[in-house]
């Protein structure tokens, strides 16, 4: 297909028997690497009528949609038709499967797998300094408005003044009115 998903070239790759077809990646993109198309859509037949991808047809996707990444050819769905159904075909892109597939990390090569994953721990490492970050300056203004509850019982204690113990704690009048009703 070409980048307004138009249709630039079809053709015919295997040939199998009732039961199975080889898929080879390379063949499979050759002509679409040549006719330089932005993206492809694979089609093959269940003679049998069964619509439901067999695991071979998920595993040959899933090298597909890798390989397509390398050549920037985008995958866009795998058809199975049969004449035998009465819908006549199932899309792989319209039961979701494209999109569990593209998440497959099967076929990419473990460097960049280890990479993607040092990227993704290193997000979540900053994440986590920032809320530790938080959490302890949380925990210093608890800390300190606790030393100034503490502070203003014991001036409550001894006496002195409303306004005094506002002054020096910089609590609010009502706060240490509430503190005062706890003595």
């Amino acid at each position: 297909l070409s980048i307004r998903n138009l249709i630039v070239n079809i053709e015919l790759v295997s040939v199998g028997s009732s039961y199975f077809t080889a898929v080879d990646p390379k063949e499979i993109m050759s002509v679409p690497s040549q006719k330089k198309a932005a993206g492809i859509i694979m089609i093959h037949n269940h003679p049998c009528g069964e619509m439901k991808p067999s695991d071979h047809d998920l595993d040959a996707t899933d090298r597909m949609i890798q390989v397509g990444r390398i050549l920037d050819i985008h995958v866009i769905d795998h058809l199975i038709i049969s004449e035998r159904e009465f819908c006549g075909y199932y899309s792989f892109e319209n039961y979701g499967v494209m999109e569990q597939l593209r998440k497959s990390v099967k076929y990419i090569p473990s460097l960049e797998v280890k990479q993607e994953f040092q990227k993704r721990f290193g997000i979540v490492q900053e994440m986590f300094k920032e809320k530790l970050k938080l959490t302890r300056k949380e925990s210093k203004e608890k800390g300190s408005r606790e030393e100034k509850r503490s502070i203003a019982k014991h001036m409550l204690k001894d006496g002195e003044s409303i306004e005094k113990i506002m002054r020096y704690t910089g609590l609010s009048k009502l706060t240490i009115h509430k503190l005062n009703k706890e003595l």
